[in-house]
């Protein structure tokens, strides 16, 4: 046989792909990191190793195929719609474009090559026979359920199929929820089936056949691979070394997975020993013969195993307690004595479900956040086992309990899902906060041993509240002494009977009015928003609330039996606004606006200190790499990743990922947020509704928001106006000073308007950190030194483009946005101006949000000062407390955020007989007079008469016409179309444009109120007809 050719140096056409290991320091599941698919060109691996010498061909019909009798095995063969590649060794199928992108090793495939020699390939062909040892690089990114010098000329068939057939999808679905059981929720989108069937080993001089099978599965998230054996007799070909007769001996075959970075790889216990033949006797889900593993990330062994760290299930639930914490990971016997210790609570006792799955239920835990559960097997004496579990505000979650209060008989219906509770019956409680004693526990039983019907109705007449309680919520739980998770209800406050509640509300009011007044300790630093998107914006000060964005039935949300405690606030309380914090940005590869505002770009490759505030005690650090457009590097880097501290918080990580588009790691652990899009952690809370963006709130006030888009991160950080002053880094020094923004770690200061090159060495390169100093959470196969290239020189001016291409990224950037046309020319990509033009975009609207005049003070005269609002253009009125303004008086938030200026507003006493009403001076007049004498009776008095427009005039009409009762003659309400026909005027000259008026002709032009079944407005002549009116001052 020819020597085999070196497989390494065929393969320089592939550009290096990103790193991984196998082993790492993650806590479970590791974190990962993903960078774009480099590769560009497939090499044709066909040509590796030389064939084998010709031998005689023997084979029967590819339709003749008769799958073989084994349940493990999924349905393969001709009738399944496989396709057969052609009776051959070393070779393999052309190459197969999949509907799906299927993630494996944190990147996404649309293609792969099914190959004889029992190897699944993602970046070419492999017609290697003799297998190497895993870890291998070169690109040879593999699952091989069984790589062995397979030869179909000497007998067997290798088929394949891309499926979507729903049985097929739902038994693999069932099969991955088994296996994997703190994923209930799977579901199974696609599966590629991949059959060898009795197939023959090269050189063979005996009728040895195996028959292995790999199962390809994934929802687009998380992919999953099932290997399938049946007889497997032989090991190695005799070109690997192996026994003609026999197949055994040599170099036996591999069975893993490999990422193809010469670093992350896994292999099967046994591989490329002679124990691999009996590998379809062994299982890591306890069937002979099946392996599973989860491989979208990194390699994850089905099944239980006693080394195993635990995974939880739901690895969230409610504070209030009562969640059913599934365990899994480690191996379980119906003889373990499980305990739970969460946080700093006492341990409560937990069962084994089954060999792979144990569970607990929460107890009431005081505050959200993170704390550590701990497991134990032996009663309580140790605690090998431990995962971190989310203590979630009840807000945030959907009530598990529906209860509807019905007024008429006095009862309260509660309803739930069956499924939710193990048992023919249930007990009904309610729960109580004790706020002396920070305990939640039951206050009364409503209900026992009631049946499991998903609904119960219970009386409220009798006063089955204790008085003492004042918060709580309605709970179920198994009956029977049954144990099972508890079911909550919303938090409510309840009062023990109808006839207390006007005393409840009484004594609640009187203690509320002992607290501080909330408005006025509204603090002017941290004051609230005045639009809904400065609130948006304001990350870190304030969020949406849960209520608010949950869809509620209208008869859980009127509660109609409620009483409702409401006391008025006097006017004159300003909840005002100011621009009381600052924004930074940064984005594309890489451009920066500091907190001064000051735009600059550095380019550099490695991990940087983007910000410290007051010596470290909050900071940030950025990576950034170099940039590869179409699979060629450019002169360029981008953002990739972001780490944040503050104090003794977590470590927050943000990074980009081919797979799940961005990762959000805290404190090495990736964080799933599918099912929960707020969590909250030691020092911050993490929003993320959609993967391409997250938002991180710390407890300082800092704000940050982080997007993916184009393959690379934008970011744009809120600092509160108390950290003015102390800040150094990327983001430069906050002072209002741009002179000396972009000063370095030894104090120096480089002027702002310096060129990009002196920048980029002079200022950015001095704020690389040290590895010591770093706060990245590093995947499998990478390191501090692997991003780090001072050595890396960018582009300092903007390229060089063919009078086309420039035309067209100047038309998309337009000619003024020179950070987007920088991006375009550098990638040769216009599709990344979406990035540069958005984050221009939403910086300028984010600061002409945010500009607003703040709180104004109210002048020295007794009276209300009015303000709709506090954004530009909005207009300050007052309202004299004694008397009406002798002028107008108004303040206007003019551009810039400042009030205009006017003087004191100075109040007259109203002459009697008018009064003040309205704001303003009136008089009823209750003679009726047409309406000619009615207006030059008022102008007689010095007076207009007053059009009936304002909402609390027509209000005041209405009650003076309704005290009257039905003899009044009406109320002239100062409209007519006197003049033009059908064109209604105001007295005042404003135009009428409320619509048409009832009963309009030519001999009716003044219009009046009346009240007949209600408040109307009617028409009639305005010399013969006779009404009251009002006149003004």
């Amino acid at each position: 046989m020819a020597p085999i050719i070196p497989f390494r140096a065929l393969l320089l056409v592939l550009v290096a792909v990103p790193s991984f290991q196998q082993a790492s320091a993650f806590s479970t599941p590791p974190p990962t990191t993903s960078t774009p698919d480099m590769t560009t060109t497939t090499p044709d691996m066909s040509t590796i190793t030389p064939p084998h010498p010709t031998t005689t061909t023997l084979h029967t019909s590819f339709a003749d195929v008769i799958p073989i009798d084994n349940d493990l095995f999924y349905p393969y063969g001709p009738n399944e719609g496989d396709t057969a590649n052609p009776a051959n060794d070393d070779g393999g199928s052309d190459i197969i474009g999949i509907s799906f992108s299927f993630p494996y090793f944190n990147h996404l495939h649309d293609s792969l090559w099914v190959n004889t020699n029992g190897v699944i390939s993602f970046l070419g062909q492999i017609a290697q026979y003799t297998p190497d040892s895993f870890p291998l690089g070169d690109g040879r990114r593999l699952i091989t359920p069984f790589w062995g010098d397979v030869d179909t000329r000497n007998g067997g068939f290798v088929m394949y199929r891309e499926t979507t057939d729903p049985n097929i999808l739902a038994r693999a679905t069932t099969d991955i929820r088994l296996t994997f059981p703190y994923l209930p929720n799977f579901q199974a989108a696609w599966a590629f089936v991949a059959t060898w069937h009795e197939v023959a080993y090269f050189g063979s001089g005996s009728e040895k056949r195996n028959t292995f099978q790999a199962v390809l599965v994934s929802n687009g998230r998380q992919s999953f691979t099932i290997f399938n054996y049946g007889n497997i007799t032989w090991t190695t070909g005799t070109a690997s070394g192996g026994d003609e007769l026999t197949g055994l001996g040599g170099t036996p075959a591999q069975v893993g997975f490999n990422a193809g970075d010469g670093i992350v790889y896994y292999s099967v216990n046994g591989s490329q020993t002679d124990a691999i033949v009996d590998v379809e006797t062994t299982s890591n889900v306890n069937l002979p013969g099946r392996w599973i593993f989860r491989i979208d990330s990194y390699i994850e062994e089905g099944g239980c195993n006693a080394d195993a760290s635990i995974r939880l299930c739901p690895f969230f639930g409610t504070m209030l307690g009562g969640t059913k914490v599934g365990i899994s990971g480690p191996c379980f016997d119906e003889y373990m004595d499980i305990r739970c210790k969460f946080g700093a609570n006492d341990p409560v006792p937990g069962w084994v479900e089954s060999d792979t799955t144990a569970a607990c239920i929460s107890p009431f835990l005081s505050n959200p956040g993170r704390v550590p559960l701990m497991v134990s097997t032996d009663g309580g004496n140790t605690y090998d086992y431990w995962a971190m579990y989310t203590s979630v505000h009840p807000d945030r979650l959907l009530p598990q309990l529906r209860t509807t209060e019905n007024a008429a008989d006095e009862t309260i219906t509660i309803e739930w899902q069956l499924s939710s509770v193990d048992g023919n019956t249930v007990n009904v409680y309610l729960y109580g906060f004790d706020e002396t004693a920070g305990t939640w526990d039951v206050v009364a039983q409503l209900g026992s041993d009631v049946p499991n019907t998903g609904s119960y109705t219970l009386s409220i007449a009798d006063g089955w509240i204790p008085e003492d309680v004042a918060t709580g919520a309605l709970s179920i739980s198994p009956g029977n002494g049954g144990t099972g998770m508890l079911l909550y209800g919303g938090i409510a406050t309840y009062v023990s009977v109808r006839a207390t509640a006007a005393a409840s509300c009484d004594a609640w009011c009187l203690a509320d009015s002992l607290l501080p007044d909330f408005v006025e300790q509204l603090s002017r630093e941290i004051p609230c928003p005045a639009t809904l998107n400065q609130a948006r914006g304001d990350v870190g000060n304030f969020e949406a609330d849960e209520a608010c964005l949950r869809v509620l039935d209208s008869s859980a949300a009127t509660n109609k039996m409620a009483a409702c405690c409401w006391m008025g606030l006097e006017e004159g309380h300003q909840i005002g606004y100011t621009q009381i914090h600052r924004w930074a940005w940064f984005w594309g590869d890489p451009h920066f606006v500091t907190l001064n505002g000051v735009p600059y770009t550095f380019n550099g490759a490695g991990e940087f200190v983007l910000l410290t505030v007051n010596n470290g005690e909050f900071l940030a650090q950025a990576r950034m790499e170099q940039l590869f457009s179409d699979g060629s590097p450019v002169d360029a880097t981008i953002f990739t990743a972001l780490a944040m501290k503050e104090g003794s918080s977590e470590t927050v990580q943000l990074q980009l990922s081919e797979v799940r588009t961005m990762d959000v790691i805290v404190d090495g652990e990736l964080m799933d947020f599918q099912d929960l899009t707020v969590q909250e952690f030691s020092g911050f809370t993490v929003t993320v509704e959609e993967a391409a963006e997250a938002q991180i709130s710390f407890d300082s006030g800092i704000g940050v928001i982080v997007s993916a888009m184009e393959g690379m991160l934008s970011i744009a950080m809120k600092l509160p106006f108390q950290m003015k002053g102390q800040t150094l880094g990327l983001l430069g020094k906050w002072n209002e000073e741009a002179e000396d923004d972009l000063t370095t770690p030894n104090g120096t200061v480089v002027a702002a308007d310096s060129s990009t090159e002196d920048i980029h060495y002079l200022f950015g390169l001095t704020w690389m950190i040290d590895e010591a100093d770093s706060l990245f959470t590093y995947g499998p196969g990478e390191s501090y030194d692997i991003f780090k290239n001072t050595e890396f020189t960018p582009t300092f001016e903007l390229p060089l483009a063919s009078a086309e291409f420039q035309a067209q990224a100047e038309e998309v950037c337009g000619t003024d946005n020179q950070a987007c046309l920088f991006d375009v020319l550098t990638t040769g990509r216009l599709a990344v101006a979406n990035v540069s033009i958005r984050a221009k975009r939403e910086y300028t609207e984010e600061i002409e949000e945010l500009i607003t005049c703040g709180p104004l003070d109210p002048p020295n005269v007794p009276g209300t000062l009015i303000i709709p609002s506090y954004s530009i253009g909005s207009v300050a009125t007052f309202e004299c407390e004694v008397g009406v303004l002798a002028t107008a008086w108004e303040r206007v938030c003019q551009p810039g955020g400042t009030w205009s200026y006017a003087p004191p507003p100075v109040c007259e006493v109203c002459a009697r007989p008018y009064q003040v009403r309205y704001g303003m001076c009136v008089r009823f007049v209750p003679r009726p007079m047409n309406y000619p004498a009615a207006v030059a009776y008022c102008q007689n008095d010095q007076a207009e008469l007053l059009p009936v427009r304002n909402p609390a005039v027509i209000e005041d009409a209405d009650r003076r016409l309704l005290r009257r009762g039905p003899c009044t003659p009406g109320l002239w309400s100062g409209l007519t179309d006197a003049e033009t026909e059908g064109t209604w005027i105001w007295h005042d000259g404003v135009a009428y444009v409320s619509g048409n008026i009832p009963g309009n002709s030519a001999a009716a032009d003044c219009a009046y109120l009346t009240r007949r079944a209600g408040l109307e407005l009617r028409v009639t002549s305005c010399d013969n007809s006779r009404k009251t009116f009002i006149c003004k001052r």
